[in-house]
């Protein structure tokens, strides 16, 4: 077809034909021709628009109507697409099924309950919902997933399944089990190794059954150490636990002597309650003097700051042994021994030193018998006398000064040898020897009269009126003495 061009065109004048558009440009003085396609250069919207045939488009096209829809609706690529945002959510979520899958976790309705599985079928449920069971009895000891619930409805009560048992829930006020026996306060552990007991019966007032367990601590130098059954304290060697009753097998090493604190817990599963009880070990034996005693013109009476007043009230010189403890039960303890007497002061030096301290065969100290007097008989006493350091009876020298004040004045004793040792400010009586190194004693019947045991001699000098003030062994198992313990003997 001719195409007619002006003889004087423009720049950028245009001439249309059916199917191309020619553009005169005034640098070149030629027309450019592009074809017409929908959506070329040089066409408007409208141009566009009246290029396409609407009855066509209408018949190739189908609208969605979303309240009705007849198909799975699915993203063109795996995991491409979202629905809803964080600033435009979705209102609820209506679903028929019974699973709802989550990455590698799937939901579920599980009769009611949810139930959340792996992809492996794995059951992950952070808690199986509450089971109801007719008693505690009744509920399973296995097949359990913990953070499992289980509802006793003969006691009311609420238990949870922690992995290994069923814990009991706190439910209404917090009262714990109630003591109908509570522990002794306070118990002291035997030094032979011969086991004690606690004992401790509690009881729910709802009903609920009781269980018990205990443990302990003792501080050591400002640092709280704890114990229990696994992890026994020093004083004791084994435990066992029968219901309320504990028992503690004690050591029998001197190096475990101290103290500590013993707690019993009774729980009704939800709360316990504890008792308290301070256990000792102490390998001290106390000879208490709590009254005045008196042999004759000889007395001892004790002071309110733990000494003891030793006096003679005899201005003419005669006075009598006195033994302690006093009386019938006078026996000290048995076995190997150690004791210290520190002599404080006197009201007459002269005759304030003439002190006895030494140990008398039990059989005739109970009867004050003379044989374990002043002058007695060798085999049945034997004492270290103050006023010029010898061992009586017999006034044989020892090697031992006379007493003076702050002297400390030694004494061991082994009944089951029959061997006593004397000694003074840690030198030892060259006829004893020394206790701790194998000395060889000096001979003192402990088992005449078919009794066992040796008395302790105290007595204070004759020949004047006088009161001399003295320490006699330990006052608690805080006290130290002055010496070392001799190996082998235990302190009293």
């Amino acid at each position: 077809m001719a195409i007619n061009f002006p003889n004087s065109p423009t720049n950028g004048q245009q001439i249309s034909t059916s199917d191309r558009i020619y553009t005169y440009d005034a640098s070149s003085g030629r027309w450019d021709g592009k074809t017409t396609s929908i959506g070329a250069d040089g066409l408007d919207s409208s141009s566009i628009i009246g290029l396409v045939d609407s009855a066509y488009v209408a018949s190739r096209t189908t609208s969605v109507d979303f309240s009705a829809v007849s198909s799975n609706i699915l993203p063109d690529a795996d995991s491409s697409r979202d629905l809803g945002s964080p600033t435009k959510k979705w209102k609820d979520l209506h679903l028929s099924g019974n699973t709802l899958t989550l990455g590698g976790i799937k939901l579920k309705d599980a009769g009611g309950s949810l139930k959340v599985e792996t992809d492996a079928g794995a059951d992950v449920s952070p808690g199986g919902g509450v089971t109801l069971y007719p008693n505690f009895a009744s509920f399973p000891s296995s097949g359990n997933t913990a953070g499992d619930f289980g509802f006793d409805t003969d006691f009311q009560a609420v238990y949870m399944w922690d992995g290994v048992a069923w814990q009991r829930m706190s439910m209404g006020p917090q009262i714990g089990p109630r003591y109908t026996t509570t522990p002794e306060a306070s118990i002291v552990l035997s030094t032979t190794g011969v086991a004690s007991t606690i004992t401790g019966v509690a009881v729910d007032d709802g009903g609920f059954p009781v269980t018990y367990d205990w443990d302990a601590f003792r501080d050591s130098s400002g640092t709280a150490i704890l114990y229990d059954s696994s992890s026994l304290p020093p004083q004791i060697t084994a435990s066992s636990r029968d219901s309320g009753v504990i028992t503690l097998t004690p050591s029998t090493n001197l190096a475990h002597e101290g103290n500590f604190s013993f707690r019993l817990k009774a729980s009704d599963g939800v709360l316990s309650t504890p008792a308290i009880s301070n256990v000792s070990l102490s390998f001290i034996t106390y000879v208490t003097v709590d009254t005045q005693q008196a042999n004759s013109s000889n007395t001892i009476q004790p002071t309110t700051n733990g000494t003891l007043s030793w006096y003679n009230t005899n201005s003419g010189g005669s006075t009598a042994t006195l033994y302690l403890p006093y009386g019938g039960t006078n026996i000290a303890p048995l076995g190997k021994r150690y004791i210290e007497f520190k002599y404080i002061s006197t009201t007459n030096s002269t005759y304030g030193r003439r002190a006895m301290i030494g140990v008398a065969t039990r059989y005739y100290a109970e009867q004050y018998s003379s044989v374990v007097g002043y002058s007695g008989t060798a085999t049945n006493v034997a004492y270290y006398y103050g006023y010029n350091g010898t061992k009586y009876p017999g006034a044989d020298a020892q090697g031992l000064t006379s007493l003076v004040g702050g002297d400390v004045v030694q004494l061991a004793y082994d009944t089951d040898a029959e061997k006593v040792w004397l000694g003074k400010n840690n030198t030892w009586s060259t006829l004893s020897g020394d206790p701790g190194a194998g000395g060889a004693g000096i001979s003192v019947d402990a088992t005449a009269g078919g009794v066992t045991g040796y008395s302790l001699i105290l007595a204070t000098g004759t020949g004047s009126s006088y009161t001399s003030v003295w320490e006699a062994g330990k006052q608690s198992s805080s006290d130290t003495y002055a010496y070392p313990v001799p190996s082998g003997f235990l302190q009293f």
